[in-house]
C-alpha cells in the first residue's frame, strides 16, 4: 500500500517540492548551521538586557581571581564524573545568583538561552550543559571549602571599587545599576 498524506491548506508548487524534500531526508541526519552562519541569520537582531547585562559581567568580574581562588579545590577536567571546565562553573555559579536560578533549573536555562550559553562558554558542540548533579557537586565543594562567601565578595569588593552595583532578580530583569 502506498504512503498518502493530506496536505491541507493552500501550497504552492515549491511548498510541496520541499515538503517532499524533507520527506525523503527523514532519516538522514540532521545538519547543523556552521557557526558563523548562526549568528548571522538575524538581520534585525539586537541585544537584550540579560545580554547586555551578561556582556558587563563578563568585563567587570575578575574572572582569573576567582578561578585561583577555587582551582586548587576544584577536581581537574577529566579525572571521573562529568565535571565541567572551571571557568565554566564559576560563571554558571554567577549565573544562578543573579538571576536566581536553582540547582535544578540551571540545566534547562542554559539550554534554553543562547546569550547565557555564550556567557557561560557552554558549546554544545563540544560538550552538553552542566547537568543539575555537577552544579550542585561545583556548590557543595565551593561550600565545603567556605569559598562561596569569598567569591561573592571578591566580586562585589570588585564591582564596588568599580562603582556597580549588581541588582539580582529572575532571568529577565537582573540589572546593573552604576552607584555615585
Amino acid at each position: 500500500m502506498r504512503d498518502v498524506n493530506v496536505v491541507r491548506g493552500n501550497m504552492t508548487k515549491s511548498n510541496l517540492t520541499l515538503l517532499s524534500q524533507s520527506r525523503e531526508k527523514k532519516n538522514a541526519p540532521a545538519q547543523r548551521l556552521p557557526r558563523s552562519m548562526q549568528c548571522n541569520i538575524e538581520k534585525y537582531g539586537r541585544k537584550s538586557r540579560k545580554e547586555l547585562f551578561l556582556d558587563a559581567m563578563n568585563e567587570l568580574v575578575p574572572w582569573r581571581e576567582l578561578e585561583a581562588i577555587v582551582e586548587p579545590h576544584y577536581p581537574k577536567v577529566g579525572s571521573g564524573g562529568h565535571t565541567a571546565a572551571l571557568s565554566i562553573m564559576l560563571r554558571v555559579f554567577f549565573v544562578q545568583q543573579w538571576f536566581r536560578v536553582s540547582d535544578s533549573g540551571i540545566e534547562e536555562v542554559l539550554y534554553d538561552s543562547i546569550a547565557l550559553r555564550r556567557f557561560a562558554g557552554v558549546d554544545l558542540a563540544r560538550a552538553p550543559a552542566p547537568d543539575v548533579i555537577t552544579v550542585s557537586r561545583f556548590r557543595q565543594l565551593l561550600e565545603a571549602h567556605e569559598l562561596c562567601d569569598k567569591i561573592i565578595d571578591t566580586v562585589a569588593r570588585h564591582l564596588d571599587e568599580k562603582g556597580v552595583r549588581v541588582s539580582t532578580g529572575t532571568i529577565s530583569d537582573a540589572s546593573i545599576i552604576y552607584a555615585p
